[in-house]
């Protein structure tokens, strides 16, 4: 069984939408699989459109790199 990794972090994710916004993230990772965590449990205002958001994110060249976005 893999090690457990975890790294947090924020991005400036103007090229996912329209709309440019930060959102601070988690990296997490265990057995072979990377997936970014966002709580957007405070976020009311708006809500963007997540799968392109899954997308632009996990693109390992240029957006965080993972295997999938949990939200």
């Amino acid at each position: 069984m893999g090690k457990a990794r975890h790294s947090t972090g924020s991005r400036t994710a103007s090229k996912i939408t329209r709309r440019p916004f930060d959102f601070a993230f988690s990296k997490v990772s265990g057995t072979g699989n990377d997936f970014i965590l966002i709580d957007w449990r405070e976020e009311e205002n708006w809500q963007p459109d997540w799968p392109e958001v899954a997308r632009a994110t996990c693109d390992p060249v240029d957006g965080i790199g993972a295997d999938g976005l949990i939200v």
